[in-house]
């Protein structure tokens, strides 16, 4: 992966980046999905500890003086303009003061006119997606295209009664087709099918039928594997940029499901992803924009996977002391180390899994993971020490 910050000093500077973004419209502070944003980019792609809430203002004339590699301005570029979008209101002063932190960067016009229809384009997509499952989409009277365009197209759609016929009929297919798992799918979730009122077209049918075919359950974690495999079938390059557009669709799918409201928060599962990525990879790329679905609507969805070379992603799950510590809570990492402190005498490796799953996610327990590794190591023979580094 490239994840550029890794290696550079500029991690801060991309959060305070988006930080000033976030704050353009007067406000003391980033709006709540903006902050999960923010830590949630800080967590998968930054790696770095630092205190989001305690970030210095930082003028885009300071930014243009402490960040002189072309490569990592882009970088920076390309995670503050998550900002405005991931609420999918976009609203005008944020986007202008995107706009103006690119320019005293020295971002090409061009490509900033790419990143901001790619963002747009997303935010739409997200829009009518969760427009079909019953979300509300608010405007406000700074809202910009494309939520005030799909918002208003909601409000004078007229129910199509030919198109959802067609749909509804996929009852008639066998039970174990394709068309009557998309049926299914729509009906034992609450989603409107094309034709209905609340959904406006039928080009989010695809995506549900890859959704059936990689085995993408109906819920976060779905969500994650579905964009991952996705990526893989239209071949995209796994990267810092990859990993940038899933983490924005989910945050704003946490954000317009209300799921953050419930104490959810937006993360993305590495170890899940990368699996459905690979999956999407390995599949025939047949599958992507230009697949012909309604000539297979009524043949089995095995056979299908079959034809097409898909395997459902499997992901190796860690132990539930590692997912503790993983998760990033305070009271979540705490009770994972004391798992690690008992269970160190005898599981080495274990030791060394969860100092790593730690350390990787930033979590805040990982110092002290470390602590007892540490201990642990000093107390073992040479040989032990080696062959617990040796399958970390």
């Amino acid at each position: 992966m490239n994840d550029r910050a890794l290696a550079l000093p500029g991690a801060e500077w991309v959060l305070r980046a988006m930080h000033d973004v976030a704050t353009s419209m007067g406000r003391r502070v980033p709006l709540p999905i903006e902050r999960e944003l923010m830590l949630a980019l800080q967590r998968s792609v930054l790696r770095t500890t630092i205190d989001v809430d305690a970030l210095a203002v930082a003028s885009p004339a300071a930014l243009r003086d402490a960040i002189t590699d072309p490569d990592l301005r882009a970088f920076v570029v390309r995670c503050a303009i998550l900002v405005p979008y991931v609420s999918v209101e976009v609203v005008q002063a944020k986007v202008a003061a995107l706009d103006g932190l690119a320019l005293q960067l020295g971002i090409a016009p061009d490509l900033l006119r790419d990143l901001h229809g790619q963002r747009a384009t997303q935010a739409a997509r997200i829009a009518r997606d969760q427009a079909r499952r019953g979300a509300r989409l608010l405007l406000t009277v700074q809202t910009t295209q494309p939520l005030r365009g799909v918002v208003d197209a909601l409000a004078r759609q007229r129910a199509d009664v030919a198109l959802a016929a067609r749909y509804r009929s996929l009852a008639d297919r066998a039970p174990s087709s394709l068309g009557r798992a998309l049926l299914d799918l729509h009906r034992r979730h609450g989603v409107a099918l094309p034709g209905e009122r609340g959904c406006l077209d039928e080009s989010l049918v695809q995506r549900d039928l890859l959704r059936i075919l990689a085995g993408c359950a109906f819920d976060d974690d779905g969500e994650q594997e579905l964009i991952g495999f996705v990526a893989g079938v239209e071949r995209r390059t796994m990267g810092d940029r990859l990993v940038l557009d899933a983490l924005a669709e989910i945050a704003t799918v946490t954000h317009l499901s209300g799921a953050l409201a419930r104490d959810a928060r937006p993360r993305l599962d590495r170890a899940r992803f990368d699996a459905a990525f690979d999956a999407g990879v390995a599949a025939s790329a047949a599958l992507a924009r230009d697949w012909p679905w309604w000539r297979d609507i009524g043949v089995d969805v095995n056979e299908l996977r079959l034809r097409y070379g898909v395997r459902p992603p499997r992901v190796t799950k860690r132990s539930a002391w590692a997912r503790a510590v993983a998760s990033g809570t305070p009271r979540a990492a705490q009770v994972g180390w004391r798992r690690a402190a008992r269970l160190a005498p005898r599981r080495s490796a274990g030791v060394a899994q969860l100092a790593g799953a730690a350390i990787a996610h930033g979590a805040p327990g990982a110092a002290c993971v470390r602590a007892v590794a540490t201990r642990f190591t000093r107390r073992r023979p040479a040989s032990a020490r080696t062959s617990a580094t040796g399958r970390r």
